[in-house]
């Protein structure tokens, strides 16, 4: 088993099962607990330099993720609140500190890898709470151990320090079961239900599995379209009233207009985007749109936005150079963010971006600002 967890090279799963380790050894063998104390925190410490990177990545998201608590730490703030603010967030803690060490760890975030998190910057401290409270009496105490139900939601609660576990309705199915499995909570007799209130369950199940049969629908016929060579907008807007509440296919409309010339429209869609979520991709879609409706002011806002949003990328320094050079012919801007490009370490290799550090190298280089 122990080889299969190091196989998995899944850091919450060591994590599971060293502190699962640690709780037996506090129960069974005392003596032995207090002499492993050490070396427990050295392997704590292990699991960290396991995948470093990856581990600086996630503390930049957790600390970020802190101005957001702070924002409404009762309340939270509601329904895709961090979807809605994190890359803001990170956009601004960039700004703040652009010699940042996490500046070519930054990328493109839709979750905060810890689900407590999460509830807290949504739903706020109260709500967090009260599902704290109903965990915690649910294990009741440190002997659940010997129980593979309580077991196993030990292990998908620590694997939610890390990870998005509740985004997959497998562990949230696993979650019901194992809640319902627990020896006092089965049930051992049968339910009466009324026959108005079975009338009206059935009712409720059919209408959602109704619910459930347009929407899939609706999701085949917006794949259809998406995979179609010729764009049909009003197959999209018909589409529309079905999956609205779905971010990707305002984000799929707003970039086929975009393509065909729609930029205003384009600009609507990515309104309905943002109101859901924002991202660096949408930024920058939304930027070109004002380029392209020739509002060079509001396109080198939403490029210098995404600029700090994720700072190793060079398409948005890039466009605010070309801005600055060619639109407002303004020199001292456009060698400032020359130099930022030049300066800006290559975390890819490209075609693209080897070609923009030679331009804005040539171009320091007839300005004679090199160092």
């Amino acid at each position: 088993m122990i080889f299969c967890l190091f196989i998995l090279k899944t850091r919450s799963v060591l994590l599971a099962a060293l502190l699962l380790g640690f709780v037996y050894l506090f129960i069974e063998r005392w003596k032995l607990f207090l002499v492993t104390i050490p070396v427990f925190f050295l392997l704590i410490t292990a699991l960290y330099y396991f995948k470093e990177d990856s581990a600086d990545g996630r503390l930049l998201i957790w600390k970020t993720s802190m101005g957001l608590i702070r924002e409404n730490p009762i309340f939270g703030l509601g329904k895709n609140g961090f979807s809605k603010n994190y890359m803001i967030q990170q956009a601004e803690y960039f700004q703040a500190n652009p010699g940042s060490e996490y500046s070519l760890l930054a990328d493109q975030v839709n979750h905060p890898f810890n689900e407590y998190i999460l509830w807290l910057i949504d739903y706020g401290v109260i709500v967090f709470s009260i599902i704290c409270y109903s965990i915690i009496r649910w294990f009741k105490n440190i002997y659940f151990i010997y129980n593979i139900d309580k077991i196993v939601v030990f292990f998908i609660l620590v694997a939610s320090l890390f990870s998005y576990t509740f985004k997959y309705y497998f562990v949230i199915v696993i979650l019901v079961f194992c809640f319902s499995n627990v020896e006092n909570c089965r049930l051992k007799f049968r339910i009466h239900v009324p026959r108005r209130m079975g009338i009206l369950l059935i009712l409720i199940f059919v209408t959602t599995a109704c619910s459930m049969f347009i929407y899939i629908r609706s999701e085949i016929h917006w794949k259809a379209a998406t995979n179609s060579i010729m764009f049909d907008e009003k197959k999209y807007l018909t589409l529309e009233k079905e999956l609205n509440q779905i971010s990707e296919f305002h984000h799929d409309l707003a970039y086929k207009l975009f393509e065909h010339g729609e930029y205003k429209k384009s600009i609507a869609q990515i309104e309905k985007y943002e109101s859901m979520r924002v991202n660096y991709d949408v930024t920058l879609l939304k930027a070109f749109n004002f380029t392209s409706l020739g509002e060079h002011h509001k396109s080198s806002e939403h490029f210098f936005l995404a600029k700090y949003m994720v700072p190793s990328r060079f398409l948005p320094k890039y466009e605010l150079f070309r801005i600055y050079k060619e639109i407002y012919h303004d020199q001292e801007a456009s060698i400032n963010i020359a130099r930022e490009i030049d300066q800006t370490p290559i975390k890819v290799k490209t075609d693209y971006t080897i070609s923009v550090k030679s331009e804005v190298r040539k171009f320091l280089k007839e300005h004679k600002t090199t160092k």
